[in-house]
């Protein structure tokens, strides 16, 4: 089952019976919602994660006593 957001494949879940089977729409609705829930769960893993490694950094930055500064390869200050 393809998943495809704005345009563009993001996932794709795969499905699979030994048997041979006729899949119906109500499968195939499943399948779908499947597929959303799934990568739902994903994005929110994933920015969960971001946070608490934000909330980790900033909690480092703000508690340090030295001066601490975050440059980019080309020298721009992006902390």
């Amino acid at each position: 089952m393809p998943l495809v957001k704005p345009g563009r494949l993001i996932a794709f879940l795969g499905l699979h019976r030994a048997d041979r089977y006729h899949w119906s729409e109500l499968d195939i609705r499943f399948a779908r919602d499947m597929a959303e829930r799934t990568w739902s769960a994903v994005e929110a893993a994933r920015a969960q994660a971001e946070r608490a490694e934000r909330d980790c950094s900033r909690y480092i930055f703000d508690t340090i006593a030295e001066g601490f500064m975050l440059m980019d390869r080309h020298w721009k200050v992006m902390y």
